[in-house]
């Protein structure tokens, strides 16, 4: 089974597709944390600072989808990481290129799709793109 990492794990929608696998889940808010506790009792479920979480625990596949200003820091400690794959949520405006440049050359980056905003509870004021990051 894979080691997988859900950074921002929120109400759970992205857990819940999962297929069977060792998951960690972080998520800050305490009535979030509180409920994927209860939906996911075979989970390791966190209540801490995620990119803290990203620096010191291993796994195959990383999941994020922080808040657009902890973007460059999750990349950047992907960077220092081994994994297999990670899906990250960025801007939907930002620059490919620059977060290429930012992430570096081991890496491959692929655009998978983009959400609106009313794609999140609570919506979000701009459009994010989920990016596939493989280790090249």
């Amino acid at each position: 089974d894979d080691r997988v990492l859900e950074l921002g794990a929120g109400g759970g929608t992205v857990a819940a597709a999962l297929p069977p696998c060792r998951l960690t889940l972080v998520e800050l808010e305490p009535r979030l944390a509180l409920s994927l506790r209860q939906r996911f009792p075979n989970a390791a479920v966190l209540q801490e600072d995620a990119l803290e979480v990203l620096g010191r625990t291993e796994a195959d596949v990383i999941l994020s989808n922080l808040p657009h200003a902890l973007t460059r820091g999750v990349l950047e400690t992907l960077r220092r990481k081994t994994f297999k794959r990670a899906l990250v949520a960025v801007h939907a405006e930002d620059d490919e290129a620059q977060l290429r440049k930012f992430l570096g050359q081991p890496f491959k980056l692929t655009p998978l799709f983009d959400l609106a905003e009313t794609d999140f509870t609570p919506p979000q004021p701009f459009r994010s793109r989920v990016l596939h990051v493989t280790p090249s």
